[in-house]
């Protein structure tokens, strides 16, 4: 619950610098669920909306489930004009909603904080008959000469995880299979890329919405940040990022 509520911190730079997702994955899960105007949404953990627009675009009518009280204030006052959405403040596992009452329930990079016990199943008894569930991510991969700049940093903060992040194979296949696992059909996988480039200022903010970063102590936060300016700033001032966005489909029957 902590790592959650860390977001409400910093959620003017949430919005402005987290990425956004590419248009052929909305159109991918518009395709696959048939949605059509009218059709009613669930978007899970939306942060700031970077991933809302698309789907209210489309004539969707958006339920925003988001626990954090900034964020939230940031969707209504963003989304203010849409008569078809709303936002519940208030964590996915304490949402309640009539069964079926959902033609597309969606996620971005949020439904990891999910218990999957809890969150597969709900979101199943949430779901009209025929209905379409779609989890997506991004993982940022940092390109070189950064990331080989940035290891000795992240090695003594992080000793235990692999960063900058990779491309996470065992972690896309594990989505795949709880999809599988929690009774979903018709099980579908698609990767989509990115690229950005960022300066050092504004990775250093970026880094300050990760809930790893933000969750660290004062001083120890301060010296991990310096040792990562540095690095950015030896390898010309710029960091070359990929995004790798995996979507994990699958159907209510």
């Amino acid at each position: 619950m902590e790592k959650k509520l860390s977001f409400n911190e910093n959620a003017d730079n949430y919005d402005r610098l987290r990425p956004r997702y590419c248009s052929e994955l909305f159109a991918d899960i518009a395709a696959y669920a048939g949605l059509k105007k009218g059709a009613a949404a669930l978007e899970v953990g939306p942060g700031t909306g970077q991933a809302t627009q698309p789907f209210l675009d489309l004539g969707c009518r958006v339920t925003a489930v988001e626990p954090s009280e900034h964020m939230a204030a940031v969707l209504a006052r963003k989304y203010q004009e849409y008569p078809d959405f709303s936002v519940q403040n208030c964590f996915f596992e304490d949402f309640s909603a009539p069964p079926g009452s959902f033609d597309l329930i969606y996620a971005a990079t949020s439904f990891h904080w999910v218990p999957s016990e809890i969150g597969y199943l709900k979101g199943k008894g949430f779901l009209r008959s025929g209905g379409t569930l779609a989890l997506f991510w991004n993982t940022p991969v940092i390109q070189n000469p950064e990331s080989d700049a940035m290891q000795p940093a992240y090695r003594r903060f992080f000793p235990n995880e692999s960063r900058p992040p990779q491309f996470p194979q065992e972690r896309f296949d594990k989505r795949e299979a709880l999809m599988h696992k929690y009774g979903f059909s018709f099980v579908q996988r698609r990767y989509y890329y990115k690229e950005r480039v960022l300066s050092a200022e504004e990775y250093l903010l970026l880094l300050g919405t990760y809930s790893d970063i933000l969750t660290m102590e004062p001083g120890r936060k301060e010296a991990f940040l310096r040792e990562i300016e540095g690095a950015i700033l030896d390898c010309g001032g710029f960091v070359h990022i990929r995004d790798i966005m995996d979507l994990h489909l699958g159907k209510n029957l």
